[in-house]
């Protein structure tokens, strides 16, 4: 197909101009958009639908500041963002430039500002780990001032204080989908329940604690149920742990005959309860660390077979038969994964087994995430 020439894109109606835009990626339209001034003001509203600010907090401000809604354009621009993503982590800190604005509340209010103005704002990333905790306060206090965050889609990474705040903030009819992480505790995920009845979509990144939940906190029923009695209308659940910190060694990993039959009761016990109590549910992840299951899980193994390494597919049918498992029971289940040491995870799709490998970039898709 011959290339259209630029002075032909700049002739076409506005329609025909966002119509193309929209079937390129942000990044292209936003290179399209800077060719020249008719494009730039045809794909506008294109352009500025989706914003991504991940920086140390030097840069983020000095973006925010150039953001500033009482800055003549920029409310109009702010108004067109339907995605944002804000991501200031511990791992991007202050960067000094001789200033202290980090003291005096300059970065909580610019983001706040900036929420405030995206008013037709329906998916927001607000990853905040990088903040302190006076920064973290004046942030609630702006928040609870604020105007109500109209979304249906929201990922947060933040302490449970500011986690509080934001939900607080966002109308309860509206969210669809909530990511949270941090490793929310068991039954933390209540403090979003008041404020979002209707959700179909849940992530939750729980804090596996290896003294009391063996192997994994994700095969707790008692999770499940408590997620289904705030949640009742989950048609995705995605339960995940990061990689634990405990000791691993043949103490806390299932070895005994009665330990792998207990570890599948949890199993039936887990279909039996998303069956019952999420009835509507066609997604279902959770995290099984192979390593925390131990190596008696897939072979009689004895002596110095405990620390034989095993191959990807070794494991396979133990997944296999647990996913089976959950599937038999729960006939509306559509798609089902166990996510397992990277790059691995396994995944049940209509009939069959897969081991699958993720790739390098981040996946927004079941079952790493809940875009559509």
């Amino acid at each position: 197909m011959r290339t259209m020439e630029p002075a032909a894109i700049e002739c076409a109606p506005t329609h025909i101009v966002q119509m193309i835009g929209s079937m390129i990626s942000p990044k292209d339209a936003g290179n399209l958009s800077r060719t020249c001034s008719k494009l730039r003001s045809k794909l506008g509203r294109l352009v500025w639908s989706h914003v991504l600010l991940h920086c140390n907090e030097h840069d983020l401000l000095r973006r925010l500041n150039i953001l500033r809604p009482e800055v003549v354009g920029n409310r109009e621009k702010l108004g067109f963002v339907r995605k944002a993503k804000i991501l200031f982590t511990q791992g991007h800190p202050l960067v000094s430039r001789g200033g202290s604005d980090h003291e005096h509340g300059a970065l909580p209010t610019a983001i706040t500002q900036a929420l405030s103005a995206m008013s037709t704002l329906k998916s927001l990333d607000l990853i905040l780990g990088g903040m302190t905790n006076w920064q973290q306060n004046v942030f609630r206090r702006l928040l609870r001032a604020s105007p109500l965050l109209k979304l249906e889609h929201l990922r947060l990474d933040a302490e449970t204080r500011l986690t509080k705040a934001v939900l607080g903030q966002c109308l309860k009819t509206s969210l669809k989908a909530l990511h949270l992480s941090g490793g929310v505790k068991s039954f933390n995920f209540k403090l979003a329940a008041r404020k979002s009845k209707g959700l179909e979509r849940l992530r939750l990144c729980l804090d596996g604690d290896l003294t009391t939940e063996k192997p994994t906190r994700c095969m707790n029923a008692k999770v499940v149920d408590e997620i289904a009695k705030v949640f009742p209308h989950l048609k995705c659940l995605i339960l995940c742990e990061e990689p634990s910190n405990h000791h691993t060694g043949q103490r806390n990993t299932i070895c005994t005959p009665e330990q792998r039959q207990k570890f599948k009761g949890q199993g039936k016990k887990l279909a039996n309860t998303l069956r019952e109590k999420m009835p509507g549910l066609q997604r279902f992840a959770c995290t099984l660390w192979r390593k925390r299951l131990g190596n008696r899980m897939v072979i009689a193994a004895t002596g110095p077979n405990d620390d034989q390494t095993l191959a990807d597919e070794d494991w396979q049918p133990v997944f296999a038969k647990l996913m089976r498992k959950i599937t038999d029971e729960h006939p509306g289940m559509q798609e089902v994964c166990i996510l397992t040491e990277r790059p691995q995870f396994y995944h049940w799709n209509g009939s069959t087994t897969r081991l699958r490998i993720r790739g390098n970039k981040r996946s927004a898709n079941f079952p790493f995430g809940l875009e559509d």
